[in-house]
């Protein structure tokens, strides 16, 4: 099923249903219950998604195909029952609708106003709910209203009905949990009290206007950045989730200071961290670290005046995150590292309040993973393995708590991705494709198990990561096969959302990376004019955003493919063309981060194959290489090269032999060899 449960309601009734909605999503399952699956979904820390349609709907008698699609991919029913509703027809055909499909079972009237089955103008049950009504229907599941369950007791025995568990059990979970804070709210609402008793003229003049800013601000922020973003992020639509960014935060622009309290200062924090995320999947690394600075500064107003508020602390440590992510993109490793530690310091303090919460425990496996990735780069492949193992032991714990997790086992698969990076720094191409297998294969039971873009698109490097590892291996068809999965998972993504720059920039860099590899299959063509279309259309989104790294990497690895293509077909004319393009953009990237591994290999590579094509001198690239030892082991084969063509044959001979007994079989390796033993 796609949504734990379906919720009708009568447009009168929304604002209850906005309540109900949140107070359901944001429930906190116990452990106990996670895993098991009730009703064709998998119990996991909450009950999420929901689906909740806005308004009636104005005409046809008939649901619209996408409700009744939705109808039909929902475990419950949670009818909001109200004289609204009692006299909706979408609400009745809605229960009608899913009950021939689903049964009764599993439908829960939950009542908001109006008395049942009363026969008159109170009467609050749908046609379908009253009397006899359905077969096999227990009329009453909950009821709202102050005389009977009230609004937390009501909303709680839907939870436990959509558990499948006793009452009794949930409201026991939710008193422990309120009893931890009572001492708090119990002097919070005395200080209130205090206040709002001296200041009783005055509340009573501006009370009005304040509660209609205050359900302006809920009802805006509560759509735009919960129910609209989850749609949209499932869907891809980052050109949607940029306008909704940009309208919650020209909203609290419009406030005056004095009104915005803690709560609307929060919303304001995640509106523009939405933005920073937008901004960074666009490529924009600078509006993107604005947006994020902003954000954490917002948080750390709130966690001062709120030291030991556990979920303040956590979204501060999102924006440190966040923050630290978007330098670690442009290369700014030395900016990153701070921001991650403080995240993994942020982390630690969440641990310390409640050790047994595993929200906080992948917190501390994130952070962990943060630094290990910031080692591997910098090459402390020690520091790096450490890190990666740690994580992995709390992922593979946390994963073996919640077995059906489909979030969890993508953390594993990921941790598996960054082991595989480790051992490809330290030349152990054998141990890193078994780590790369892993990885993607794991990587798309999760995209099948979710089928959303952001699994989707993490399987496509998962499968190009694989394919560069089989490649290193000599296994030139497993890696061609890999490649083509990749190609195949970014056509699906870019086709939900043609804007998304991301998703565009790595579909075409796979297409060029596929010319090189079926450069060495006798049975596939290489399709270069193709390919050489992709690299221009790189070249120019590089062009309209220079300062973006990552962009310049990415058409520095396509130009790397198609010159070495060239070289390898007789025309160094054709491969210089390419690399003279590319070399300012390696350049900049390797002056902006000198120590980050891969545009350090993509620099050796240039100076192999411009030496190749034009006769240019690499004892540059030789010198450097050599005074960094990391960055040698990663690279022995472009090292036996370098020392090749400047004719130290014995120095060359030497790398060779490491080469070749590491069980490095790169066919791309021994073709360049042969043009340089020439």
């Amino acid at each position: 099923m796609k949504y734990w449960a379906y919720l009708s309601y009568a447009h009168a009734d929304e604002q209850q249903a906005r309540r109900v909605h949140r107070r359901i999503e944001s429930f906190r399952v116990p452990r106990s219950l996670r895993g098991q699956e009730i009703a064709g979904q998998v119990v996991g820390a909450r009950l999420r998604p929901l689906f909740r349609d806005r308004d009636d709907l104005a005409s046809s008698g008939d649901l619209r195909d996408s409700l009744e699609a939705a109808l039909r991919e929902s475990g419950a029913l949670i009818v909001l029952c109200s004289p609204a509703a009692a006299t909706s027809k979408w609400v009745n055909q809605e229960i009608r609708t899913f009950v021939a499909v689903h049964g009764t079972a599993r439908v829960f009237p939950l009542i908001v106003a109006g008395e049942p089955n009363s026969g008159g103008e109170d009467e609050c049950f749908p046609p379908a709910l009253r009397g006899q009504g359905l077969d096999g229907l227990e009329p009453i599941a909950g009821d709202l209203r102050a005389h009977a369950d009230g609004p937390r007791d009501g909303v709680l025995k839907i939870v436990a009905g959509l558990l499948g568990v006793g009452f009794d059990a949930i409201k026991r979970r939710d008193a422990r949990r309120r009893q931890r804070t009572a001492v708090g709210f119990a002097v919070a609402a005395s200080l209130v009290a205090v206040v709002t008793s001296l200041t009783a003229l005055y509340a009573i003049e501006q009370r009005d206007i304040a509660q209609v800013r205050r359900g302006q601000a809920e009802d805006l922020i509560g759509f735009m950045l919960g129910d609209l973003r989850t749609r949209l992020q499932e869907v891809g639509r980052l050109d949607v989730l940029d306008a909704v960014g940009e309208k919650a935060e020209t909203y609290f622009a419009s406030l005056p200071a004095g009104e915005i309290n803690d709560h609307a200062l929060e919303k304001q924090a995640l509106a523009l961290r939405q933005i920073g995320e937008v901004r960074l999947q666009q490529g924009q690394h600078a509006a993107a670290q604005r947006a994020f600075s902003a954000s954490l500064a917002q948080f750390e107003v709130l966690a001062a005046r709120n030291p030991q508020d556990a979920e303040v602390l956590f979204e501060r440590s999102q924006a440190e995150f966040w923050l630290g992510a978007s330098h670690y993109q442009a290369l700014e490793l030395d900016r990153a590292r701070p921001l991650f530690e403080r995240y993994a310091q942020s982390a630690a303090e969440l641990v310390a309040l409640d050790a047994d919460n595993p929200d906080y425990r992948l917190e501390e496996a994130y952070a962990m993973s943060n630094l290990g990735s910031l080692a591997v780069d910098q090459g402390d492949l020690d520091a790096a393995d450490a890190a990666f193992t740690g994580a992995g032991v709390i992922f593979a714990e946390l994963a073996s708590d919640s077995p059906d997790d489909p979030n969890l086992k993508f953390e594993v698969a990921a941790n598996d991705s960054w082991l595989a990076a480790v051992r490809e720094a330290g030349f152990d191409w054998e141990g890193a494709a078994r780590f790369r297998r892993a990885a993607a294969d794991a990587h798309a039971a999760v995209t099948r198990a979710t089928d959303h873009p952001f699994h989707r698109r993490i399987e496509a490097e998962a499968w190009t990561k694989r394919a560069r590892a089989e490649f290193a291996l000599g296994r030139v068809d497993a890696a061609l096969e890999a490649q083509s999965h990749a190609i195949a998972l970014y056509d699906t993504l870019a086709s939900g959302d043609p804007d998304n720059l991301e998703w565009r920039v790595h579909w075409l860099s796979a297409r060029t990376r596929l010319n090189r590899l079926a450069r060495f299959a006798t049975a596939t063509e290489h399709a270069t004019a193709e390919s050489h279309s992709a690299f221009d259309e790189l070249l120019a989104i590089a062009a309209d955003d220079s300062d973006n790294s990552m962009w310049a990497g990415e058409v520095a690895s396509a130009g790397l493919d198609l010159a070495l293509v060239r070289l390898l077909d007789d025309d160094p004319v054709g491969a210089d063309d390419y690399l003279t393009r590319i070399t300012p953009l390696v350049m900049a990237n390797l002056s902006a981060a000198p120590d980050d591994h891969i545009t350090a290999r993509q620099f050796y590579e240039l100076a192999v194959l411009q030496q190749l094509a034009g006769g240019k001198i690499a004892v540059p690239a030789r010198t450097r290489l050599a005074e960094r030892p990391d960055q040698l082991r990663a690279n022995r084969h472009l090292a036996a090269l370098l020392a090749r063509l400047d004719g130290d044959a014995e120095a060359a001979e030497q790398l060779d032999e490491i080469v070749r007994q590491a069980g490095f079989q790169s066919p791309d390796y021994r073709a360049l060899d042969a043009l340089a033993r020439r």
